[in-house]
């Protein structure tokens, strides 16, 4: 079972000006996922990410393995709202689209 919990993270906005965000984070793969939004099941009882979104572990290049890793890191908001990372912060963000994860709806 995918464990779902509310995350609070700065958001750059396209205009330069910083956001608090609470957003959807899953424990999934090892590592700690934002949830920007989710697309339901036919039935409604299931709903799954449209996109999932780490911070890279440097040493790695793997999901990062704590929630707390999203603090104190700006991510820009096209991350969240279309999955494009700028190309001078490509190496700190994972997105994954559409990944095969469900969730039971609450």
């Amino acid at each position: 079972m995918t464990m779902l919990s509310k995350t609070n993270v700065t958001i750059e906005l396209a205009d330069g000006s910083w956001a608090v965000l609470e957003v959807d984070t899953i424990a999934h793969d090892g590592g700690y996922w934002l949830v920007p939004s989710w697309t339901l099941s036919a039935d409604g009882a299931m709903r799954q990410p449209v996109r999932m979104v780490s911070m890279t572990m440097a040493e790695t290049g793997a999901p990062a393995t704590e929630a707390e890793a999203f603090i104190g890191l700006p991510i820009p908001e096209t991350v969240l709202s279309d999955g494009h990372v700028p190309l001078s912060r490509d190496r700190l963000f994972l997105v994954r689209e559409c990944p095969d994860v469900w969730v039971e709806v609450a």
